[in-house]
C-alpha cells in the first residue's frame, strides 16, 4: 500500500518529491522522497518514523506537521491544528 500525502514543487511548478505513508504488509512508514541526480534511484529517501498502524502513521504526520509551526502562543498553536485538522480531511475527502 502506498498513499502520497502530499507533493512538493519547485517555483517552477515541477514536482521534486513527495510525502508517502506506504506499509509492507508489517508495518506503516511515513517517508518523504525528492528528487536527486545523485541517487541510483533519482530520488533521495527520508523515513520519518514506523508504525504498527494507518492510525498510527496519521498521527505521526500530524505530529510532522506541528513540529513544522512557527507559532509562539497556545491561540496560534490552537488554530494551527485547527489548520492541520482540515488539511488532513482534505487529503483524505472526509
Amino acid at each position: 500500500m502506498r498513499i502520497v500525502i502530499e507533493k512538493f514543487y519547485d517555483n517552477e511548478g515541477v514536482e521534486i518529491g513527495e510525502l508517502v505513508i506506504e506499509s509492507d504488509g508489517m508495518q506503516f512508514s511515513i517517508r518523504k522522497y525528492k528528487k536527486s541526480e545523485k541517487a541510483e534511484s533519482g530520488f533521495n529517501q527520508e523515513i520519518h518514523g514506523h508504525y504498527l498502524s494507518l492510525a498510527g502513521a496519521v498521527k505521526g504526520v500530524v505530529r510532522m506537521k506541528i513540529m513544522e509551526s512557527t507559532t509562539t502562543t497556545l491561540r496560534e498553536l490552537i488554530e494551527d491544528l485547527k489548520r492541520i485538522e482540515a488539511w488532513i480531511h482534505e487529503q483524505i475527502q472526509i
